[in-house]
């Protein structure tokens, strides 16, 4: 059974989601803080609050942060022609 529950994204998030489009589907903190000018604790709240929604997924392999990727935004691989 699936089941929808509707929801509704705050500008901040619309704003994380138009970052990411333009970052290859995918931000950090310190780049949300860099391109937004966005305090850290602002920044974390709202790629958690994705990620807890499971509008984004987590990437723990990088060494330096870590990194939030939106599957939605996976355009190279939707219109791969191999």
């Amino acid at each position: 059974m699936v089941q929808s529950i509707p929801g509704e994204l705050s500008l901040d998030h619309t704003t994380v989601l138009q970052c990411a489009d333009q970052n290859q589907g995918c931000v950090s903190v310190s780049l949300l803080q860099e391109k937004l000018n966005w305090e850290c604790e602002r920044s974390l709240k709202a790629v958690e609050y994705m990620l807890k929604e499971g509008l984004a997924w987590v990437d723990l392999q990088n060494p330096n942060e870590k990194m939030y990727y939106f599957p939605s935004l996976f355009y190279a691989c939707v219109n791969s022609r191999n």
